[in-house]
């Protein structure tokens, strides 16, 4: 088993090169006369020698010299380090044992064989000597991997074996891209053509094919292979695959009388007292397939008991040893995802925090060297036989073990190798953690992990190790997406302000009475209304494509957009039944604007989580929501009593299409029709549908998709066989497959894009709706007012108050600040950090006295992973340093959650999307109900009033009347106006100026920035925001337009801004702030163009500017901005 290509090359590079340089000559060689010897006697082949496909397997040469194949998307190679005389060897053993079958009509006692039938040509290192021995007058190969066959003619020397053949009078059949399954058909015809006297078949590869034939024929007649049908499906299950090439058990050397039974009783004894559920199930275990048997030293290996193949080589002893050694060598640890490259939630606290630490972090690095003698956590993923655990346990001192192993059988094997008393009572007596988990094939597997891992902090996932015992086929999804979603666990995570946001957003729909997801809502719907087709409508590419059929039966089925898709339809006159959304921040009411058709979102039912946000909520006609397992809103409000009936969805994340179908699924429909959920793309820069917010009219990207997402990741296709997928699609496409497991409905799959396991492909024109217009309106009637009911606000509000207190939640907080400010002279004192926040927060939850938990475990998580991260460096100077710094920010920001919720407890999120654009449609709603009348002075200035007024594409009475608002450049030497806003470049003429409850514009001017790497918002920009303040009903503002600034680069002045103006009160949008004299009210955080206000603890230089990432970004704002 010792197959991954690591072991079979060199460690010194420069011996490796040398080795390959040496052998390239005889490989070009012998690929060369192969190639002009297939022309002469078999050109059939050439195709499949010659295909400009690429390969995923192909020859390298090992550190031996050997030619060998190599795998590219596995890699792991085919033979062990001798593949010719392992060949060899295997051949002589396997026809010196094989029976020879009568394939005659009239049967004869057969004393040899002219037909010999090899199942798999692998590098066919057996033929040259076969071909020699003359003992066969015709072969027939069957190779159903061309790669191998293409790999080859690099190794062995087809010119002479094809030579060798015809001179002997051998016929040589190369059955390429043939798994065996027309066997007989095959033979049959060749036993027509020539009467052939007995067969015999030797297997050189494994394959579920193979095995199936030889199966077959080692228990029946070769005329019962006739009436044979392969197996509907020849791919093997997780528990019966076996690898391609295995050594064969020998009469005597392998026996279960071997087996160390002593061994195995003890460790069922530890395991009746620490795992007594697996001491029950292996007590009297009889194994399914693989077999425990053990030679005369006692070495234990696996045998697959339907075909004799061994699991390991001769020694099995050795190979557990040499795969864990080189794993010591160079240990494999994921880490975690911890950054945000994300744009509309950039300003959350959590980021801010997230993008500090980053730049504190930048260009340090870690420690890469062999796997410690102390390791903090690793997950140990198949076990096998079990040696390599022994050599782990045996060398190394583990605080957090995570052992996996789907295949049963083998968990039995480890009975008799492991020694599972010691260790079991070792991680006991030390208080160490070890979980097992046996015989999970994987659909289950990632829940698990992730369980896990809360439960001990999945900070610890920064320092853990992946070790990987084996390789199977049917387990690479699964270790591959359990990885995958390990990495982003921090990331993903309910950080402060989601969770702060969910709250208050739950909060006000609970008050505003909106019916939520009962738990009981299937039960409430009947059977027949259950048979209404339901159309979930995503926003994918191939909608363009699909909006016919939806025309065709709208009146029908029941419609259900997704996110950005209602544009989509609005544009094609389609009103959906339903509308969902699942995220919580106030892009979904911007999009949503963009519209600009407040009638027809009115006609709308909205269908959400319960952390939507209340201004999306108000948009549409009623709101019907759910409660989203995982979130903090969710869970808290799972602590209180008058909860309980309520449903929790646990399958509705990454994106909207998640939450309809978990939604849709729960409520038990049986016709689910997905359209335009593609999940992927075949076109990078056709995204999404074209008719969607995502394009301008011409056509063309609102902003370059691709180069914010990676669009590169290939995922099999649902109606092609491949599209390319980002990374959040496809943790979504493998959530709604979790989602579809347990579900009875027929789901249809017509999106052009990513394949989605338990639906069904589809063509549009095989859709086929049966349902009626009647029972659409029973339907829509029923699900609004059963299968939802509103929560009782009164109770709800009482017992919210009483089970979390805001002075404990004050009191925890400065527990926090507390431990926080303690010394710190070594490394283990941060570790103690570590240590001692996860302590407070899991004990905060137990005490049940306030909402730090549920506020704070994404980010203090977060910051835990950061410090753990830090551990890594080896100069211990360096990691003082750096750890004090990270831990002084992170106090920053622990003293800003408690201003937040201390002034902000209930205040709703303010993040938007395309925010430039609702203000436009704002602001023309604004000119269409009223008079907009701003003149400005100095005249001078009139041109900016003018400039803005055409990139808006408004008019506003004649701009040279007096009357109405006014912007002033300066303020004036007598009487300030409340009708005007003042504009001034310097903080001292804002100290002068501010007298009374007036408003200005400070522009960052002041601090004379650099103009090569920033950009101080043109004075267009900045009648814009003072028409933006002075249609507001705010009284008195400070508004600082924010500077935009390349990368990272550095502003000098911004700290005599941040300390002139610190005694303010600081409110933010995404490119200005907006300074007062006191907390505003709920009704004055909305701006006149839409804008919704958030609350800021402090003014910081980070608030006062936006970073743009790509050059090419920054210099297209600048060309526009300096116009």
């Amino acid at each position: 088993m010792l197959n991954k290509i690591q072991f079979h090359i060199d460690e010194n590079e420069q011996r490796q090169q040398q080795i390959e340089m040496e052998a390239a000559k005889l490989i070009q060689r012998r690929h060369h006369d192969g190639i002009e010897a297939f022309k002469r006697n078999i050109p059939t082949l050439l195709p499949s020698l010659m295909s400009n496909r690429s390969r995923s397997a192909t020859v390298f040469c090992n550190k031996l010299g050997h030619i060998n194949i190599i795998d590219y998307l596995t890699g792991n190679v085919l033979y062990g380090l001798n593949p010719e005389q392992e060949s060899k060897k295997h051949i002589d053993n396997a026809l010196s044992r094989a029976p020879i079958i009568d394939i005659s009509v009239e049967k004869a006692n057969l004393q040899s064989a002219e037909l010999l039938v090899v199942l798999g040509l692998g590098l066919g290192y057996y033929l040259p000597e076969l071909i020699e021995q003359k003992k066969y007058k015709y072969i027939v190969i069957y190779e159903p991997n061309e790669d191998y066959f293409a790999s080859s003619v690099s190794a062995i020397d087809w010119k002479s074996i094809l030579r060798k053949a015809n001179e002997a009078d051998i016929a040589l059949f190369l059955q390429i891209n043939k798994d065996a399954s027309e066997l007989y058909s095959n033979i049959e015809e060749l036993n027509q053509n020539f009467s052939v006297r007995g067969m015999v078949i030797y297997k050189h590869l494994n394959s579920p094919s193979f095995d199936s034939v030889e199966r077959f024929l080692r228990s029946n007649l070769w005329q019962d292979m006739a009436s044979w049908v392969p197996a509907h499906s020849l791919k093997s299950s997780l528990v019966n695959y076996v690898p391609p090439w295995t050594l064969h058990v020998e009469s005597g050397s392998w026996s279960e009388q071997n087996l160390d039974h002593c061994k195995k009783e003890k460790n069922l004894a530890a395991l009746a007292k620490y795992f007594p559920n697996l001491h029950k199930e292996f007590s009297n275990y009889s194994p399914q397939f693989w077999m425990p048997v053990a030679n005369t030293t006692g070495e234990t290996n696996l045998c697959y008991e339907s075909t004799g193949a061994l699991f390991y080589d001769d020694s099995p002893s050795q190979g557990g040893k040499d795969s864990f050694s080189l794993f010591e060598q160079h240990p494999n640890k994921d880490g975690l995802i911890l950054g945000y490259k994300g744009i509309k939630l950039r300003n959350y606290l959590h980021y801010r925090l997230v993008s500090e630490c980053e730049s504190i972090m930048s260009g340090l690095d870690e420690v890469k060297g062999a796997l410690p003698e102390k390791v903090r956590s690793l997950i140990f993923f198949g076990l096998g036989a079990g040696y390599s655990l022994n050599e782990l346990i045996e060398s190394h001192s583990v605080d957090k073990l995570f052992i996996c192993e789907p295949n049963k059988d083998f968990f039995y094997a480890s009975l008799f190798t492991v020694n599972w008393d010691e260790i079991l009572h070792c991680f006991d007596d030390g208080d160490k953690r070890l979980y097992l988990n046996v015989g999970d094939d994987g659909t289950n597997l990632t829940d698990d992990l992730l369980v896990q891992f809360q439960s001990v902090g999945p900070y610890v996932l920064a320092n853990t190790y992946f070790y990987q015992g084996y390789y199977n086929e049917r387990l690479v999804a699964a270790i591959s997406q359990m990885r995958e979603q390990l990495q982003v666990i921090i990331a993903m995570g309910d950080y402060f302000d989601n969770a702060k946001y969910g709250l208050a957003h739950t909060r006000v729909a609970i008050e505003k009475d909106t019916p939520f997801l009962l738990d009981n809502a299937s039960s409430l719907l009947s059977a027949h209304v259950k048979e209404v087709p339901i159309f979930i409508v995503g926003n994918g590419p191939s909608l363009d494509d699909l909006i016919d059929v939806l025309k065709s039966e709208k009146d029908n089925v029941v419609i259900i957009s997704c996110g950005t898709a209602l544009q989509s339809l609005h544009r094609n006159g389609i009103t959906p039944d339903f509308h969902a959304e699942i995220e919580m921040n106030r892009a979904t009411h911007d999009w949503a604007t963009r519209i600009q058709d407040n009638e027809y979102l009115k006609k709308i039912r909205l269908l959400s989580c319960n952390g939507i946000h209340p201004d999306t909520m108000q948009l549409y006609g009623n709101t019907l929501l759910a409660f989203k397992q995982g979130e903090a809103s969710t869970v808290a409000c799972a602590e209180l009593h008058n909860h309980k009936k309520f449903a929790h969805l646990s399958h509705a994340y990454p994106t909207v299409s998640n939450f309809v179908v978990d939604l849709i699924t729960t409520l038990g429909f049986q016709q689910i029709y997905l359209f335009g959920i593609d999940l992927g793309f075949k076109d990078p820069n056709y995204h999404h549908s074209k008719m969607s917010g995502y394009y301008q009219d011409n056509g063309k990207e609102l902003y370059d998709y691709a180069s914010r997402n990676n669009t590169t990741i290939l995922v099999p296709g649902n109606l092609r066989p491949w599209v390319n997928s980002k990374f959040e699609f496809k943790v979504s496409k493998s959530v709604i497959e979790q989602s579809l497991v347990s579900t009875k409905s027929s789901v249809y799959n017509l999106s052009d894009g990513a394949k989605i396991n338990g639906a069904i492909g589809l063509n549009s024109d095989d859709v086929l709706v049966l349902s009626t217009a009647e029972l659409k309106k029973e339907l829509l009637n029923t699900i609004s007012h059963s299968a939802f009911a509103p929560v009782n606000k009164k109770e709800f509000n009482q017992e919210l108050s009483t089970r979390f207190e805001d002075d404990s939640l004050s009191e925890e907080l400065l527990s926090l600040l507390h431990l926080l400010k303690r010394e710190l002279k070594t490394r283990e004192d941060i570790d103690q950090v570590i240590s001692l926040q996860r302590d407070l927060l899991v004990s905060s939850l137990f005490r049940k006295k306030s909402l730090l938990f549920f506020l704070l475990n994404g980010t203090l998580n977060y910051i835990n992973s950061v410090l753990s991260k830090l551990l890594n460096i080896g100069d211990d100077d360096l990691l003082m340093e750096v750890g004090k710094t990270i831990i002084e920010t992170w106090i920053r920001y622990v003293e800003d959650i408690m201003s937040v919720m201390e002034n902000d407890e209930i205040g709703l999120d303010g993040s938007g999307s395309f925010y430039g654009l609702r203000r436009n449609i704002y602001l023309k709603t604004l000119s269409e109900s009223q008079s907009i009348k701003i003149n400005i002075s100095p005249s001078s200035k009139l041109y900016a009033l003018e400039k803005w007024c055409e990139i808006q594409n408004i008019k506003i009475n004649d701009i040279h009347s007096p009357e109405g608002k006014r912007i002033e450049f300066g303020f004036p030497t007598d009487e300030l106006d409340e009708e005007a806003i003042y504009i001034v470049d310097s903080l001292s003429s804002l100290a002068i100026g501010m007298r009374g409850c007036y408003k200005a514009l400070l522009s960052l001017a002041c601090v004379k920035p650099d103009v090569s790497f920033s950009i101080v918002p043109p004075e267009f920009d900045q009648v814009h925001h003072c028409a933006n303040a002075l249609y507001s009903t705010i009284e008195d503002c400070i508004v600082i337009p924010k500077l935009i600034v390349y990368q990272n680069s550095k502003i000098d002045g911004l700290n005599t801004v941040t300390k002139a103006l610190q005694h303010y009160t600081v409110y933010e949008t995404q490119d200005f702030l907006l300074l007062t004299s006191k907390l505003l009210s709920e009704e004055a955080l909305i701006l006149a163009f839409g804008d919704r206000l958030s609350y800021r603890p402090r003014l910081t230089e980070e608030l006062l500017i936006v970073r743009i990432k790509t050059e090419k970004e920054f210099l297209s704002v600048s060309a526009l901005k300096r116009q």
